[in-house]
């Protein structure tokens, strides 16, 4: 073969290669389906998402009133007054911790509303939610917001932001028209059904307790539940589902990447997922911990049921629990918290994750309306009980025990409930005596 047909022949066969590739990219399918699927890990969710100010809000209002109390714990009314209090503008914010010689009758005193919320709030979380506004701004907690009738003044009157626990007080100014008109509004709502009167209850020289004078009309609930599909608890929160092995134990499911582990209790309704590689470490402020926590839930769209709200930080452990709540009211369970969303953080990430496997579906019967013995009756069992010290009672409130059923239901059963040392129990008046085991 000559050096013409060679070079004939290379030229000819880098022609064909040239008018296979250019055929190929002509042809050229992409395979939709595939990719559709390989981005459903990414949106895949459990729920749906929330922002700060409908998980973090007051649980019960009181307003003490011409030498009375009065209170409520109905949800459309604390969202009405809080809708009218985000329309305020709060400023030359203040520590007066060191005027306040009495503090209970400060926080308690008459021509005074309290929101009350169950757990301590990090101000600067809240700016968004309020409208805080200060050239220098102060960095505290607080658990309840005091507006006092009685301090208007020339153009402005008083709210103050309460930490019960460490008795700080913090002085906000408001204009004088925002607490004539609340005042006019709750003079006409004590009148009403919506709030109740209340009578008062010195626990301790740093605590004071306020419950129903009467019994208190609540309705039973029965729910169906809905399991959440364990194929989306392995999307939402392992890297690479493709990676996961699982072990059957009995009544356990778990799955694991080598990194993280998923365990699903199906007795115990509960599931626990742990970040083996994230070591727990004691650091963080309030306001991360939190903020962390609510972004970490959306990110898989974690709110299954609406009424979740912020109950408590523990920022020794990096812990911060959610609750669920029907009515207004706060529901509890003896079954290792399943109405709770409990989390514990590491470094950066979460190191552990616990709640309920299942969600509230829809009512399977007609609410059942019951009442429940007055404040005083209640009292009265938590007083009775063996080494009772009224120093370590810390709450006493109406909500509900939630009891697993048979065929995916769930009951919601009106209780008195309180926490004390720390923990909550059930109250319970019947004859036969009470329930003493803890729900936490």
């Amino acid at each position: 073969m000559t050096y013409e047909n060679i070079k004939t022949t290379i030229l000819i066969i880098l022609v064909l290669i040239s008018v296979l590739l250019s055929w190929s990219l002509w042809n050229y399918q992409p395979d939709y389906d595939r990719m559709k699927n390989s981005n459903t890990v990414q949106n895949v969710t459990l729920g749906g998402k929330k922002v700060v100010a409908e998980i973090i809000k007051p649980d019960q209002v009181f307003l003490h009133l011409n030498q009375r109390h009065y209170g409520a714990v109905d949800k459309s009314e604390i969202d009405r007054i809080l809708s009218e209090m985000k329309l305020w503008s709060f400023f030359e914010i203040k520590d007066v911790t060191n005027t306040v010689t009495d503090f209970l009758s400060f926080v308690h005193g008459d021509g005074r509303m309290e929101m009350v919320y169950p757990g301590k709030v990090p101000v600067d979380l809240y700016r968004n939610v309020l409208q805080i506004k200060d050239r220098n701004p102060l960095n505290f907690q607080f658990d309840r917001i005091v507006v006092d009738f009685h301090s208007v003044q020339n153009d402005n009157g008083h709210v103050y932001f309460i930490s019960y626990e460490d008795q700080k007080v913090y002085e906000a100014n408001v204009h004088k028209s925002y607490i004539k008109s609340i005042e006019t509004e709750f003079q006409d709502l004590i009148k009403t059904s919506t709030y109740q009167t209340y009578f008062s209850y010195k626990a301790s020289n740093e605590r004071m307790l306020f419950l129903p004078e009467q019994k208190t009309p609540m309705l039973e609930y029965r729910y169906l539940t809905n399991l959440v599909v364990t194929s989306k608890l392995k999307k939402v929160l392992f890297t690479d589902p493709n990676l996961i092995q699982r072990d059957n134990l009995s009544t356990v499911e778990e799955y694991t990447d080598g990194l993280s582990l998923l365990r699903i209790n199906n007795d115990e309704h509960l599931f626990t997922f742990i970040n083996l590689a994230e070591e727990q470490e004691l650091r963080g402020t309030s306001k991360s911990l939190i903020k962390n926590s609510i972004d970490f839930i959306n990110q898989h769209g974690g709110w299954t049921d609406n009424n979740y709200r912020y109950v408590h930080i523990d920022e020794t452990d990096k812990e911060i629990l959610f609750r669920l709540y029907d009515q207004g009211y706060p529901i509890f369970s003896k079954d290792q918290s399943i109405s709770e969303i409990r989390l514990n953080w590491g470094t950066n990430e979460v190191n552990r994750y616990i709640r309920s496997n299942f969600t509230l579906s829809f009512q399977t019967t007609e609410p059942t309306k019951v009442y429940l013995e007055s404040g005083q009756e209640a009292l009265n069992y938590i007083q009775n009980r063996t080494q009772y010290n009224p120093e370590l009672l810390q709450n006493v409130v109406l909500g509900y025990r939630l009891i697993t059923d048979v065929d995916s239901t769930v009951v919601l059963e009106p209780a008195w409930c309180f926490q004390y040392a720390n923990h909550w129990y059930f109250v319970s008046t019947k004859s036969e005596g009470g329930d003493k085991d803890g729900l936490e």
